[in-house]
């Protein structure tokens, strides 16, 4: 709520806090480094990939936090849902609902993105937006249903906004706060399905 990002860090058996993005209590939309970097909407999705880089979403912006400077990597999407290159891509921030965040350690993040229904992927080394799971741009949307990764469909009006990958099974879990189930994906002879399971099951 301070539109900052801030480390937690362990110097010589004391922990200290510094803000490394934002300015504490100033709202804007701003790419540069520590002092300079604004941000304009409260953010709680960070995630960091394999060589240690940040992501986070700020409202319906895609933001990368690497080596003191934060900068958008789409910004020229915005809200909608738009595939492609990263540059142009469009997500769907919901009000009080988080875009859920997780990383393959292959070069592939991952974004659970709730108000389209959908698991988007950002290829990190291609720069691509593509559709993992859940209804693809322009498709019409149907009740929940597992199956193949794309024609598998989320809670409609309710689709996951918490992702998590087990890199032990090379799997993923999802789910929504509108559903008492949750999801998992994971590859099989013909590639990415999704299957539900309840709690206790």
């Amino acid at each position: 709520a301070n539109f900052t990002l801030r480390k937690i860090e362990r110097i010589d058996g004391i922990w200290r806090t510094e803000t490394v993005a934002g300015v504490p209590g100033v709202e804007g939309h701003r790419d540069g480094g520590k002092g300079t970097s604004l941000f304009r909407s409260v953010f709680d999705s960070v995630v960091a990939d394999e060589n240690g880089v940040l992501y986070l979403f700020a409202g319906d912006w895609l933001r990368k936090f690497d080596k003191g400077v934060l900068t958008t990597l789409n910004p020229d999407g915005g809200a909608g849902y738009v595939n492609g290159p990263v540059r142009q891509a469009r997500f769907a921030h919901s009000q009080g609902a988080r875009h859920g965040l997780a990383c393959d350690g292959r070069g592939g993040l991952y974004v659970a993105d709730k108000v389209n229904m959908a698991i988007r992927r950002v290829n990190l080394k291609s720069g691509e937006v593509s559709t993992f799971a859940g209804v693809l741009p322009g498709v019409k949307r149907t009740m929940t249903r597992d199956g193949k990764a794309t024609e598998a469909r989320f809670h409609p009006g309710g689709g996951p906004n918490i992702i998590f990958y087990d890199k032990k099974h090379d799997r993923f879990f999802c789910r929504s706060d509108d559903e008492r189930g949750s999801r998992v994906i994971l590859k099989d002879s013909e590639g990415w399905v999704v299957n539900t399971f309840m709690p206790g099951s």
